[in-house]
């Protein structure tokens, strides 16, 4: 029979090098981590998620989360919970066409300009997007946000415009690093600042309507500009462009 005393040491080195692999199993980890992109919530720790797997942010109004979904960088607080709402989403019905959700035409079906390229990737003028299952184009949005529903379907652009730059100012004065962050120049800086809201984009960026019932994009004037024509929440959800 081994003595207490011989197997005493073999048991501490067996402890001592499985506490070693749980330290290192534990640093690595906390690497991984760190390294992703922040989200800013109300304890502003780092997390990782997608737009349609967050909650909305509970507690103090934030001035942007920051996020991976479908090329956004940074949604509006107050979107959240639109994004996660399942009756904002386009509707599609069986033959691939858009149906109209509002204005004189709600009911009726829309064709989805270029469908046939759904899930694709397409490159014009030198700009390359992906298309969505529906044929949709996916922009590199630097905002998110949605009108409220009493501009749905009202015609108006410039209302759409005028109230997602407000939305943006309001993010923009709660957070003074948000601008650096979006890349915005001082000239497009000053052009949200403004109040009231101007009732159109600053030069060099354009706010593109989303199939998605209210939701707003900012996005790159040329980037959108390669990729027109394409069906857009205008005719959709915005009663259309007026006559």
């Amino acid at each position: 029979v081994k003595r207490l005393d011989d197997v005493t040491p073999k048991i501490d080195q067996h402890m001592q090098q499985a506490a070693q692999e749980i330290g290192q199993r534990v640093n690595k980890a906390l690497d991984e981590y760190q390294g992703q992109s922040p989200i800013r919530g109300v304890t502003d720790k780092p997390t990782k998620a997608k737009a349609d797997e967050l909650e909305p942010p509970k507690g103090n109004e934030l001035p942007g989360v920051k996020n991976s979904f479908e090329g956004t960088t940074t949604i509006d607080p107050q979107s959240m919970e639109k994004l996660n709402d399942l009756e904002r989403k386009v509707k599609v019905s069986d033959s691939g066409k858009a149906i109209i959700q509002f204005g004189i035409n709600a009911g009726k079906e829309k064709t989805i300009i270029l469908s046939k390229k759904a899930g694709q990737i397409e490159t014009r003028n030198g700009i390359t997007l992906a298309r969505d299952k529906y044929g949709f184009p996916i922009f590199n949005s630097k905002f998110d946000t949605h009108v409220p529903n009493n501009l749905l379907g009202n015609k108006d652009a410039a209302s759409h415009f005028q109230y997602a730059n407000e939305r943006l100012r309001s993010s923009l004065q709660k957070n003074p690093s948000l601008a650096e962050e979006m890349g915005l120049t001082n000239i497009q800086l000053k052009h949200f600042l403004k109040d009231p809201a101007p009732k159109k984009p600053p030069a060099g960026l354009t706010w593109h309507h989303h199939q998605d019932t209210g939701r707003m994009q900012l996005v790159n004037q040329i980037e959108h500009d390669a990729f027109v024509p394409h069906t857009g929440g205008m005719s959709i959800w915005g009663g259309g462009y007026k006559k």
